[in-house]
Order: C-alpha cells, then sequence, then structure tokens
C-alpha cells in the first residue's frame, strides 16, 4: 500500500495525472494476467467493478472519460475530480489483491493446491499442483458447474472416478439411440445425491466425456 501512496496524496491536488499514473500500473499488471490466460479472482472482479464504473465492454482503466460520464440522471454536472477519484479508489482495491500479480496468485495456488490435495487426492485420483490448479478452476468444465458449489464438482469428479465403467456404457448406450446428449440422463444407481446426479447430467451433456481421461482434461488437469 506504501508504494501507492503517492498516488493518493497526488489524487488530491492533481486527480487526473493520479488516475493515469496508477492505470499505468493497474493495466499492465491486467495484461500480464492476460498473457497468462488467468481469469482468476483478482481480473474476475476487475472486469465485473470495470463495467460498473466504466461501462460494458470495459478491458483496460486507462481510458478517457466521456461527456456524458459528467452527468448524473438528474441532469446535473459532477465534478470530474470525483470521477477520478473513485476510479482511483477501484484501482487500488484491484492492485492491493494479492492475485492481482502473478507472483501472488502462484503462491495462492501453491497453498490451495496443499489443502485440495490433503483433503481431495485420494478421491479425485490427480494431485493439484501450482501449475494445473488454475487450469482446474479456469477450465470450462469447473465454469458450467461452478453454480452448483465446489463440493458438488468434487463429488461429481469422485462419482465418476468410482461408478466410470456403469456410467461408460450408459454414455454409449445412449449414443446408439440418440444423435446428441441434449437429454442425456445418468439414470438411477449412480449417486443418491441430486445435486452429484444433476451435475453429471450437465457435465455429460455439455462435454465430450467417455472416460475418466476425458473427464480430466475437460477439468484441465492430467491423469
Amino acid at each position: 500500500m506504501d508504494t501507492y501512496n503517492k498516488y493518493l496524496q497526488m489524487a488530491q491536488t492533481d486527480p487526473a495525472k493520479a488516475y493515469k499514473g496508477l492505470a499505468k500500473v493497474a493495466d499492465q499488471r491486467l495484461v500480464t494476467l492476460e498473457k497468462a490466460n488467468s481469469m482468476n479472482y483478482a481480473r474476475r472482479w476487475v472486469m465485473r467493478e470495470g463495467r460498473n464504473v466504466y461501462g460494458e465492454g470495459f478491458h483496460r482503466f486507462n481510458v478517457t472519460i466521456k461527456p456524458q460520464e459528467l452527468i448524473d440522471s438528474r441532469g446535473r454536472a459532477i465534478d470530474i475530480d470525483k470521477v477520478y477519484r473513485a476510479r482511483i479508489n477501484s484501482m487500488l482495491t484491484f492492485i492491493n489483491m494479492q492475485s492481482s500479480t502473478l507472483t501472488g496468485l502462484k503462491s495462492i495456488y501453491s497453498k490451495t493446491a496443499d489443502t485440495l490435495n490433503d483433503k481431495y487426492s485420494s478421491i479425485l485420483g490427480f494431485n493439484f499442483t501450482p501449475d494445473n490448479i488454475g487450469s482446474f478452476f479456469e477450465s470450462e468444465a469447473y465454469k458450467e458447474l461452478e453454480d452448483w458449489g465446489s463440493d458438488t464438482v468434487i463429488d461429481t469428479i469422485a462419482t465418476f472416478r468410482e461408478k466410470e465403467e456403469e456410467i461408460a456404457k450408459r454414455i454409449a448406450e445412449h449414443s446408439k439411440n440418440h444423435d446428441d446428449f441434449s437429454d442425456f440422463n445418468i439414470g438411477s444407481g449412480i449417486t443418491d445425491d441430486p445435486l452429484t446426479k444433476g451435475a453429471l447430467n450437465e457435465l455429460i451433456r455439455k462435454f465430450d466425456i467417455n472416460d475418466t481421461s476425458d473427464l480430466y482434461k475437460a477439468f484441465g488437469v492430467e491423469e
């Protein structure tokens, strides 16, 4: 935080200059995260917060304030310095997130991998590493099931692995009578948990999964 105190102090007298200086720092971090193909928590926050502050289509902090942004809903003028200071506060929130840098992100991934391995490696059949944990959480399969909850995601992978042979038979049987998997239903006998059953159906409907190897690939990890 001390590193960026100068921007807070500058914002009191020259908010436009402070904004441009800090925006350069924030945008450099965004570019680095993008090159690493990392849609981590900090960047997700930025995209969401960015849309709130800058509007749809946000992808960088350092943008010119538009004239319409200086008029409120009642047609009254807004002090441009207040707009700058609001954006500066938003950028500082992002910059002070540990996951806004690759070094901080790798540290988080390393600790998270250790925690998850202690709890789940034996039932998942693979180990999380600082390298693959990011791929796991950014995978299309994880994003598809994210709203079901992390516990359900883990249970879904574990159940597929445990009942792989029977699930493979049901997938093959479905293929004989259907052109696609849009109405696939795992049926009974695989799991009694309705959330896990629903997540399994969703996973198989959306992804080309026939065995555990395909499952791991869908989640961005190797067996």
